[in-house]
Order: C-alpha cells, then sequence, then structure tokens
C-alpha cells in the first residue's frame, strides 16, 4: 500500500480540524511529504518527522510496521494523549464533553489549573 507523508498527515489535520494552511513548521521539506512509501504492515519505510501547528504537534507512528499519524496538543491542556500506535482501549474511543464528564464521574480529574500556566 503506497501512499505520502502528506496524505497521512491531511487526514490527521482533518481529525484536528486544522488544514495544511495551520502548518507552521515541519521537519521535512516540500518535496520529502510527497514521496512515495509502502506503509503497510511489515517496517517503517516512511522518513521520521515532527510538524507544528497553533495548537498541535504531529509525528509519526507504527503499530506492526503500519505507519501512521498521531497528533498531541501543542500546550499544556486537560486532553489526555491517546496510546499512539495502535492497542486502543475504551481511552482511545472518540473524545467529547459527554465522555468527559462520564470520566470524570469515574474519578478522572482534568490537569489541575496550577499547571495550565504557560512555564
Amino acid at each position: 500500500m503506497n501512499t505520502t507523508w502528506r496524505k497521512i498527515i491531511t487526514d490527521e489535520l482533518k481529525s484536528r480540524n486544522e488544514t495544511w494552511l495551520d502548518v507552521l513548521a515541519c521537519t521535512l521539506k516540500s518535496h520529502e511529504l510527497d514521496i512515495e512509501f509502502d506503509h503497510g504492515f511489515g517496517g517503517c519505510s516512511g522518513k521520521p518527522f515532527t510538524l507544528w501547528t497553533r495548537h498541535y504537534v504531529y509525528f509519526p507512528t507504527q503499530y506492526d510496521g503500519a505507519e501512521g499519524v498521531a497528533s498531541a496538543p501543542r500546550n499544556i491542556s486537560d486532553e489526555p494523549t491517546h496510546h499512539a500506535g495502535g492497542g486502543g482501549s475504551e481511552w482511545n474511543e472518540g473524545y467529547d464533553e459527554e465522555e468527559r464528564a462520564e470520566k470524570r464521574a469515574k474519578g478522572w480529574e482534568p490537569l489541575p489549573e496550577k499547571y495550565r500556566r504557560a512555564w
């Protein structure tokens, strides 16, 4: 299965309601984003990278050799970072306010206010 980082990153940007216009920096050059590689199971073929937007940091993931892209908040937030690369759990399901309320009711607490300010 051949693809490019541009295609996979675009999907992850969309999942965060972002576009390429939101990208501030990327360790890959523009032409490197368009190099095709086999992202299927078997081994890592895509070049490592880090990409920054105002709100998120994007990075490559791998699960049993299948490559993908994950992202995490760029700044301190109460949004937990899911397991990168697969594995799955109830915590990796869709994340919304209703689910957050249920988790809080079960004892999960958001990041305390004192830790939310800039370092």
